[in-house]
């Protein structure tokens, strides 16, 4: 190898350490939740004590036991989630709770592109199968089985592959017909080292409330905490209140407060609750954000 030669051979390697020691020094590594729909997008992130059928499978397995006999979801995202880190998201969600069934069931999938600064392009498969029902009168258990596949595009990765298995249990209680509390603890088993941990499903708990104020308003609260990084258990808050404007139409609007992360996100949206087919779309701004946002949308159909 001549001078030449080893100078160029120097200089990829001081590249690639340096892009490695970039990606592991990234204050926000990892995801938490991996996917909010537009009804819980839209109040402030809450929704593990609410009883959408489609979303609320994804955030908290119990709720399947509130089911419908059978229903379908379609969801879309679009936008930024932080800065720099794009992301567009197609999936769909299927719940049966059809009379008969011995348990109710969930079975969703999601095609993901997302860019991130530091990694470039990654191209996600996500697959959620969920279980849920009555333990007690009121009180329901739910468990998910998670799954992620996720290939590098960039130069940099190019062809890199990570593959992670997860878990989520929830509880759901709903002792009155105005309120319900709700609980999960998500995303808990270890995940393999070899895995970046920008990319990592991060362990964290969800403690929720939803209350019925009166026939046109309801609102939704909760609290999470998030294990990986956050040495001083700092929580995040979400609030949400959602109204009926008109028949079939609701509006709602919420706030996030992430203590850990010292970011403020405000959001709004609504609801086409039309009698055979339903539309939910969310507008969510965050303060690290200067012109982006995130939109979702999706279409629900109960059979």
């Amino acid at each position: 190898m001549n001078n030449k030669e080893n100078k160029i051979w120097h200089i990829r390697r001081l590249i690639e350490f340096t892009f490695v020691a970039m990606v592991h020094l990234i204050p926000e590594m990892g995801f938490a939740q991996y996917f909010v729909g537009p009804v819980a997008a839209g109040s402030g992130g809450a929704g593990v004590a609410a009883a959408e059928p489609g979303e609320g499978a994804l955030l908290n397995p119990a709720i399947l036991s509130h089911a419908p006999d059978f229903s379908g979801s379609t969801f879309y995202r679009d936008g930024y989630v932080g800065e720099g880190h794009h992301l567009t998201q197609l999936g769909f969600m299927l719940v049966d709770n059809s009379k008969g069934v011995f348990l109710p069931g969930g079975l969703g999938f999601f095609r993901t592109r997302r860019f991130l600064p530091e990694l470039g392009s990654i191209d996600e498969n996500y697959y959620h199968l969920s279980f849920g029902g009555f333990i007690y009168r009121q009180l329901s258990l739910g468990v998910s089985a998670l799954y992620l596949d996720q290939k590098a595009m960039s130069d940099t990765l190019s062809g890199e592959r990570y593959r992670q298995w997860d878990a989520v249990v929830g509880l759901h209680y709903n002792p009155h017909p105005d309120w319900a509390v709700g609980f999960t603890y998500q995303q808990f088993l270890k995940p393999k080292d070899s895995i970046l941990e920008t990319l990592r499903l991060n362990p964290f708990w969800n403690l929720g409330m939803n209350y019925i104020v009166s026939d046109f308003v309801r609102l939704r609260a909760e609290v999470a905490h998030h294990e990986f990084n956050n040495p001083e258990n700092k929580l995040d808050w979400k609030l949400g209140i959602e109204s009926v404007v008109r028949q079939y139409w609701v509006l709602r609007f919420g706030g996030r407060w992430d203590n850990r992360t010292k970011i403020r996100t405000i959001s709004m949206g609504f609801t086409i609750d039309g009698p055979r087919f339903k539309i939910d779309y969310a507008f969510v701004k965050s303060s690290d954000l200067r012109e982006e946002a995130l939109h979702s949308v999706d279409m629900r159909v109960p059979f």
